[in-house]
């Protein structure tokens, strides 16, 4: 067999692996899941796709944030042009306090698909919590207006990403 047709074969037989991880966690598998996954990228470690869905499947079952950060990175690495890789990293940044890389990873999520609402919405809610102006507020903003936009945003926030509410809650001030 060439090589050529070697790795025409791993590509379908990885495809046809990240298909069955996926029904597997459909079905309530997660640790099967995760084994085809790693088995799919064993078949074709060169496509992106492969290791943006073994991170997704890791932070879908509450795995180790680190090993779920090297697939997106992986992801990355491989497509840079790569929307979700990302934002999932993006994700796990802001989950992890560092809010400055959260915002320039998911700059560069909403920079590649800026059709995608949510990339740009998070990104947005980011640059919020960690205080830089969006360029919309006005010197003249009153001070209760400025008060119940801050009202909002912590509404929003905590509705949106629980997790973040509670890591501030724990900050002793």
């Amino acid at each position: 067999m060439t090589a050529r047709k070697r790795r025409q074969k791993n590509q379908r037989r990885a495809r046809r692996l990240a298909e069955q991880a996926w029904e597997a966690d459909d079905e309530g598998n997660p640790n099967r899941s995760l084994r085809i996954i790693r088995r799919a990228i064993d078949a074709n470690p060169s496509n992106p796709v492969l290791w943006n869905d073994l991170g997704l499947l890791l932070l879908r079952h509450q795995r180790d944030d680190d090993e779920a950060a090297r697939a997106f990175l992986s992801a990355i690495t491989l497509a840079p042009e790569m929307a979700d890789p990302y934002a999932q990293l993006a994700e796990i940044r802001a989950r992890q306090g560092l809010l400055h890389e959260a915002i320039s990873l998911q700059n560069r999520a909403v920079a590649l698909a800026p059709d995608v609402d949510r990339f740009a919405r998070r990104l947005d809610t980011w640059r919020r919590l960690i205080g830089h102006d969006d360029g919309n507020s006005t010197e003249s903003e009153s001070v209760s207006q400025h008060s119940d936009q801050a009202c909002s945003i912590e509404r929003s926030l905590r509705s949106e990403f629980p997790f973040l509410a509670d890591c501030v809650d724990a900050l002793q001030w």
